[in-house]
Parts: structure tokens; C-alpha cells; sequence
């Protein structure tokens, strides 16, 4: 990180603390994925301070509330065996253009780190997970595809 902010300081990039870390995250550390995020969000957003959301919008990133608030509607959706919320939060996730693949991701990412489920809950999560990437491959509709997989999930927890 300290090059990227070495970077940013010799090339008279204004970016936040915040997105520094982000690029840092999302590059996993390789400096040259990192310098390569850097130098799209300065050619996009050239003259103006980069930050966190600026850099979401160009890697298509999924912002952490929206995984937040789809598997909190998840679990109450489970406990109030009613998936009228459920499709409203999926509708809203698909009326704000987030690529349902990249969701996916990011909900597998999640799955792996909950301590909370057992192996083969996450077993079974992966499997749904994996049909439904295949499913959006092939061309399925991405809001069907996801409200598919949140019922799916909520009958594994």
C-alpha cells in the first residue's frame, strides 16, 4: 500500500485513505493490479478526489451493505416463512444493476467465512451457487436466477 500511496503522491493523484485499502483488497496485494485499478480510476475520475464508491462502480464491486442486506433478509425470511421481502430487496438489487454473477461471488465469499454454518450447509449453498452461475451463463434471467437462490438458501439455514 505504501507504494500505491508513494504512486499517487509523485503522479498528484487525490484519492482517500479508504480507497487506497480498497485497491489494496481488490488487488490482493499485486502491485500490478493494483497500479492498473489506479490508473482507470484516474483516467475516469481525472481532477477529482477517488473514492471507495468511485472505485466500486469501476470493478463492478459488490458494496458490502447490499450483500449485508439481502442475507439479513435471508435469515428473517426464514423465521417469517414469507419471501414478500425477500423479493423486494432481490428486485431492488437488479433495478441497481449489479451483475448477478459478481453477487454470487460475493455471497460465496461469505458462505466460506461464516462460522456460523456447518460444512455441509456450505456444501449445499456451493452446489446452488454453481447452478445458478451456470444458469446465468446460459442466459437465464438474473432476477429469477437470484430470487432462486436466496429460497434456496434460506431453506439451508
Amino acid at each position: 500500500m505504501e507504494r500505491l500511496s508513494y504512486i499517487c503522491g509523485e503522479e498528484k493523484i487525490e484519492i482517500e485513505q479508504d480507497a487506497l485499502e480498497f485497491i489494496f483488497d481488490h488487488s490482493r496485494g499485486d502491485l500490478r493490479a493494483g497500479i492498473q485499478l489506479l490508473q482507470n480510476a484516474h483516467t475516469v475520475y481525472r481532477g477529482k478526489k477517488i473514492t471507495v464508491k468511485d472505485l466500486e462502480s469501476i470493478t463492478l464491486n459488490i458494496p458490502k451493505m447490499v450483500l449485508f442486506r439481502l442475507w439479513d433478509t435471508m435469515e428473517a425470511t426464514k423465521k417469517a416463512s414469507s419471501i414478500a421481502k425477500l423479493r423486494q430487496v432481490v428486485d431492488a438489487i437488479c433495478m441497481d444493476g449489479y451483475p448477478v454473477s459478481a453477487l454470487l461471488s460475493v455471497i460465496s465469499d461469505r458462505v466460506v467465512g461464516d462460522e456460523k454454518l456447518s460444512d455441509s450447509q456450505k456444501a449445499e449453498i456451493a452446489l446452488i451457487l454453481a447452478n445458478a452461475d451456470k444458469a446465468t451463463v446460459d442466459g437465464c434471467d438474473e432476477e429469477l436466477t437470484l430470487l432462486d437462490v436466496c429460497c434456496s438458501i434460506v431453506k439451508c439455514l
